[in-house]
């Protein structure tokens, strides 16, 4: 007989739940035992064909996420989790003098404030004992050329999480960030040179796929991650683990 899944009889949000990591992450809900809305900009067909409901907003908009966390949390009878995935990424080509500021506003309207919007309704509508899960970024660990005002924008996430998990901890409440490394989906192309540099520079040997991280976001989801807030997770496949081999020999010009 199979276990019960343990995911089993829980509610979830997940924004930006229609492609790439959110949709992963609401297939793998879906498949643990959970009712999933998913909140995105763009539709979502295959969130649908998943087994979930897709709800069209955009999260960098205070008043328009508030109506759909109220709608999800009504067609749910509740929450028990919520994941903020939703982001945006932009490169800065060039020298840092040319570095454009309005790139770095646009992202923090989505990648900051859109995750302290949903940390607003999270408080809000979750039950006690439920959890959050922000979608951060391992290149805060490791900055890569290009990623001055993405890494910028994604770098409050960790404050916000330590921060918030103090404040709703009393509550039971976990919240935790997750830092994918390199991970193939439409935002980052397996042409990508970050993704091309990989299966060099990771202990694993390979890039990552977007089931690699919606795995982890489904056990601090879960009870069995009960005793687990105010961290984060990076899920990156060991690029911090060293200079591989493959990496040693590529720089020496051995490969």
């Amino acid at each position: 007989m199979d276990p019960t899944p343990r995911l089993a009889a829980k509610t979830a949000v997940v924004t930006g739940g229609t492609s790439g990591i959110g949709l992963a992450v609401v297939r793998r809900f879906v498949r643990e035992g959970a009712r999933v809305v998913a909140i995105a900009r763009r539709p979502g067909p295959e969130a649908e064909a998943a087994g979930a409901r897709v709800l069209a907003c955009d999260v960098a908009d205070a008043e328009r996420t508030r109506a759909a966390f109220e709608e999800a949390t009504a067609l749910l009878g509740g929450l028990d989790v919520v994941v903020l995935n939703a982001g945006v990424s932009e490169l800065d080509e060039g020298p840092v003098e040319a570095v454009d500021p309005d790139r770095l506003r646009r992202q923090l309207e989505v990648n900051a404030l859109g995750v302290l919007h949903g940390l607003r309704e999270a408080a809000r509508h979750l039950r006690d004992g439920g959890s959050v899960i922000i979608t951060s970024t391992a290149a805060l660990a490791w900055p890569f050329p290009d990623y001055l005002t993405y890494s910028a924008s994604k770098a409050p996430l960790e404050a916000m999480c330590r921060h918030a998990a103090m404040k709703l901890g009393p509550r039971g409440i976990r919240v935790n960030t997750v830092s994918p490394g390199t991970i193939i989906t439409a935002m980052q192309p397996e042409d990508d040179p970050e993704a091309r540099i990989a299966p060099l520079a990771t202990c694993l040997g390979r890039v990552g796929t977007p089931e690699d991280v919606a795995g982890v976001v489904a056990f601090l989801a879960s009870d069995d991650a009960r005793y687990v807030t105010a961290t984060d997770i990076r899920v990156d496949g060991g690029w911090l683990g060293g200079i591989t081999e493959r990496e040693r020999d590529a720089l020496l010009g051995n490969a």
